[in-house]
């Protein structure tokens, strides 16, 4: 048997997972980079700290070498060389359906910020990824709603998942690789056309300036949007798979212009703040019931929302940040608007949905890595352990 000890609770389909052949297959990987990575961890923080005190954030000049010299990544499988649209979700069964179906070229199977890593979430992800593989896998919601794979439901799959151990155009093409635009979050309504028609046409829009821009393809959230992404793309490549053959433009970004945040448009509100503290508390409190895609305002958010939103608030509080309107963001606001924003939910939710759920534990998570003296590196490092 191998030198490892599984101690998680059994999870239906976990055998063809958890064998002593795949078990030696981690246990050799710890004993091999297991040092390796934990002193990579703690440069991590040394460097973390060092920006902190410096106050600088530049290129370290101990890679320079590298960055000036002329070097490409390994080839592009063959599978994987036309990408110009991803799907990208979570692996439980039936979004790995609904991916697969889709229509998209890839498929990117998110282990990380789309899924909270609960012990079942993790193995029976693995599990469904073997039944997609296998074509026998299936779901039915209890609604009685069935999803099955189409006939030609097939696409290569990347599987990502790095999970902590406590419980930019040119640079890509110049490096021969893939340049993947952002995600188009949209959730569409089928209640409310007008909401759709408004947020489609911005989804449109942006993914026409990506294509036009030189990236190979782009992320979506939705099946319904893998159309939207595609018309854009295609009318850009073409029957090319991608366009890595697009001459480089000499461009020079230096640290000044990455850290010049006051050059950025936009004003800092009340209503962004309020906006931060609702779809923190709401992604953070189903995160810990163990989902990781939650859909927030029509948006399908991931944990790097809720690190977004707790990291603005950081930002604010510590840096004695004035709202537009004049009021000064301090923790006793922050708390005051989490309070409120607790007690409006418990109202819409009412009583009994409201003390089923997570709520309480949340707020006080949000409010730990939103307002601690020392940042967390991420909001699930302290969350890990209220996981069930």
């Amino acid at each position: 048997m191998p030198d490892i000890e599984v101690t998680g609770a059994h999870v239906e389909g976990a055998e063809p997972i958890l064998t002593p052949q795949a078990l030696d297959f981690v246990a050799g990987l710890q004993r091999r980079f297991g040092a390796r990575r934990k002193e990579l961890l703690v440069a991590r923080t040394a460097r973390r700290e060092e920006i902190s005190r410096t106050g600088r954030l530049d290129f370290l000049p101990e890679t320079a070498e590298i960055r000036a010299a002329e070097w490409k990544v390994a080839e592009t499988p063959p599978a994987l060389l036309d990408r110009r649209v991803e799907i990208t979700g979570p692996t439980d069964r039936k979004m790995t359906v609904n991916a697969l179906n889709s229509g998209a070229q890839v498929w990117l199977a998110n282990f990380e910020d789309a899924t909270a890593p609960t012990w079942s979430n993790l193995v029976q992800g693995q599990a469904n990824l073997i039944d997609a593989f296998e074509r026998r896998i299936d779901f039915t919601s209890p609604e009685g709603k069935e999803y099955r794979l189409r006939p030609d439901a097939e696409l290569p799959t990347v599987v990502v998942g790095w999970h902590l151990e406590e419980r930019h155009v040119q640079t890509c093409h110049r490096r021969g690789a893939h340049a993947i635009g952002g995600m188009a979050a949209f959730i569409p309504s089928r209640r409310d056309p007008a909401v759709n028609e408004a947020a489609l046409a911005k989804v449109a829009a942006d993914k026409n300036r990506e294509a036009g821009d030189g990236f190979d393809g782009s992320w979506v959230a939705h099946p319904d949007l893998v159309p939207v992404c595609r018309t854009a793309f295609d009318s850009v490549l073409g029957d090319r798979p991608n366009q890595k053959d697009r001459p480089v433009e000499s461009v020079e970004i230096t640290a000044e212009q990455l850290l010049d945040v006051a050059g950025t448009e936009g004003s800092r509100t009340e209503r962004g703040l309020h906006s931060a503290i609702a779809v923190g508390l709401r992604y953070i409190e189903a995160w810990l019931r163990g989902h990781g895609a939650v859909g927030i305002f029509n948006l399908m958010e991931d944990v790097a929302t809720a690190e977004i939103s707790r990291s603005q608030i950081w930002q604010w509080v510590h840096n004695d940040v004035v709202l537009e309107g004049g009021e000064k963001v301090t923790a006793e606001l922050v708390r005051r608007l989490v309070s409120e924003e607790l007690s409006g939910l418990r109202e819409w939710l009412g009583d009994a949905a409201y003390d089923a759920g997570r709520w309480q534990q949340a707020g006080a998570l949000f409010e730990q890595v939103a307002l601690d003296g020392d940042f967390a590196d991420f909001l699930t490092v302290p969350g890990y352990a209220l996981l069930d």
